[in-house]
């Protein structure tokens, strides 16, 4: 019965103790790894299906659990393929808009030539002559036609021309007819004028 003596039983309390912690710990840390793993799984099929932005919230939601550089080079591959996404749209939506401008002037009874005092390259100059933050780098670029409220405008991008890069700066309207220049608020889809 020496097993039983007081000092031994201090001593298996303690084992029993350190074994628990063990196991204890075991088991959270197996819990954890299995909802990492799934999360993992559900970011990777996202990729597959296109779903880029839930891709990256999923795989942002795992770097909680581990935060490893794998994860990270896959948010940087979804993220660039969401911005890839995005500008493909929008390419989409500005040929949607030139098909249905040229369907437009086709039914058109008159020819816009006829009313149009402003050149594409006017609109760049005046764009320029009001535009605020100018640098080396800025560039401005004609983009499109657009129409709004039955008024028809150049549009004109704004950029900053860096090595490996362009940062769109802003959007600018210039009014065909009266020249007059405008910026365009993308949160309200509000023309501002600045001249």
């Amino acid at each position: 019965m020496i097993f039983l003596s007081k000092k031994y039983m201090r001593i298996w309390a303690i084992v029993l103790f350190i074994l628990l912690c063990f196991i204890g710990y075991g088991g959270y840390r197996y819990y954890h790894n299995g909802i990492y793993n799934k999360l993992l799984d559900k970011a990777d099929s996202y990729m597959k299906n296109g779903e880029y932005k839930k891709a990256v919230d999923t795989y942002e939601e795992a770097l909680k659990y581990e935060n490893n550089d794998n994860i990270k080079n896959n948010i940087k591959q979804a993220r660039e393929k969401l911005d890839e996404t995005l500008k493909a749209q929008l390419k989409d939506k500005k040929e949607d808009n030139v098909d249905k401008k040229n369907t437009e002037n086709k039914n058109s009874s008159y020819s816009n030539s006829e009313i149009d005092t402003i050149t594409k390259e006017k609109a760049v100059e005046l764009t320029a002559e009001y535009y605020k933050s100018k640098n080396e780098n800025t560039k401005f670029a004609f983009d499109h036609e657009d129409i709004r409220n039955n008024e028809t405008y150049y549009v004109i991008q704004v950029f900053d021309s860096m090595e490996d890069h362009s940062a769109t700066a802003g959007w600018y309207y210039v009014n065909k007819k009266s020249g007059k220049v405008y910026e365009w608020d993308l949160g309200d889809n509000k023309l501002i004028p600045i001249n």
